[in-house]
């Protein structure tokens, strides 16, 4: 599991998954942003149309991580090394 899901599952295990959370909308979202990695949350800031509740922000999270991972990995290929 990489740094990404790790996070990921923290953070709905201890925020989105409990009725005793008190964080709820706008709240919750920066509390998600804060914890993201700084690459993942400057790009997310960077899209033309925010997401706008905490599913469409790790939804976007989510695919950007992979997007970002895969790019990383194509390049290592594309060097010669892996």
């Amino acid at each position: 599991m990489g740094v990404f899901s790790h996070y990921y599952h923290l953070f709905n295990q201890n925020f989105t998954g409990r009725h005793d959370s008190s964080y709820k909308g706008r709240a919750l979202i920066e509390e998600f942003k804060r914890g993201l990695n700084g690459t993942i949350r400057r790009r997310l800031a960077e899209v033309e149309s925010l997401p706008s509740t905490i599913t469409d922000w790790q939804e976007r999270a989510v695919k950007l991580d992979r997007n970002i991972r895969q790019s990383r990995a194509e390049e290592k290929v594309l060097a010669g090394t892996t």
